[in-house]
């Protein structure tokens, strides 16, 4: 019911496409799955989903109002996060007082731009590396989102590693043998899927490898059936937006994240 709104612009709600996917393709993934739609008309012009405890994911609109109205209308939620400038019209009418976690870039990729090679090579991790990249993803949540969860970091891993790769994966860039840096994607939309969870440990930055495995990843996906690629940055780090525009990656809009009192 909701396809005609969601995908006028798919990668400006590839966050809500991605969990909806998620619920239709893996039942029992999620304990609990809420969503809102609002009408005018006989059309959608207005979408919101949560699968708690999660916060709400408020989907691009067609108008002020409809915005408004699901503000008024979806209860009691910890956060919101959602494409300006439907974000901040939701926030400002909620009772609760609410802080911006984050500013986000959302970043959509066509073509991929090869970077300046390094030595190495990118491949999908393995198995046998699943306690080093859980400790790598639990190293990117504290680092990016101030979040640590080593139990939930490792679970991520596992469900990237043993998935249907055309649905999820996780990749490492691999160096003498040696990891040295690591992405994985899911969250799939009917055309694109999203990269994420793109972390260096500090001893081994500055050297191309995020560029090297994301360019290479990316490529790869849209090899296998992907139209584009998406991914998220802190906009507050102009150094990941850099890399990321160098391969490819352009923005499309930009996304907050908020958590209520």
């Amino acid at each position: 019911m909701a396809d005609p709104l969601l995908l006028e612009q798919e990668a400006r709600n590839n966050l809500i496409l991605g969990v909806t996917s998620t619920v239709i393709t893996t039942p029992g993934r999620f304990d609990q799955f809420d969503a809102w739609l609002v009408w005018n008309e006989g059309d959608v012009v207005g979408a919101a989903a949560r699968t708690p405890p999660h916060n709400l994911i408020l989907a691009d609109a067609r108008s002020d109002e409809a915005v408004r109205h699901l503000a008024h209308h979806v209860g009691v939620v910890p956060g919101v996060i959602g494409i300006e400038p439907w974000v901040s019209i939701f926030v400002g009418e909620r009772p609760e007082a609410a802080g911006s976690m984050m500013s986000q870039g959302v970043f959509q990729l066509d073509t991929v731009i090869p970077p300046s090679p390094s030595d190495g090579v990118a491949r999908p991790g393995r198995n046998e590396e699943e306690d080093l990249l859980a400790g790598w993803a639990a190293a990117f949540q504290e680092e990016a989102l101030g979040e640590p969860n080593a139990e939930g970091a490792r679970r991520i891993v596992e469900r990237n590693l043993t998935g249907p790769p055309n649905d999820v994966g996780l990749w490492v860039y691999e160096v003498g043998g040696e990891p040295r840096s690591t992405s994985s994607y899911g969250g799939a939309t009917p055309n694109g899927i999203r990269v994420n969870l793109v972390y260096t440990p500090p001893e081994h930055r500055g050297k191309g490898y995020a560029s090297n495995l994301v360019a290479a990843q990316s490529q790869w996906l849209l090899e296998n059936g992907r139209r584009f690629c998406f991914l998220y940055t802190d906009l507050a780090n102009p150094t990941s937006n850099a890399i990321y525009q160098r391969i490819g990656y352009r923005q499309v809009a930009e996304s907050a994240d908020y958590r209520f009192a």
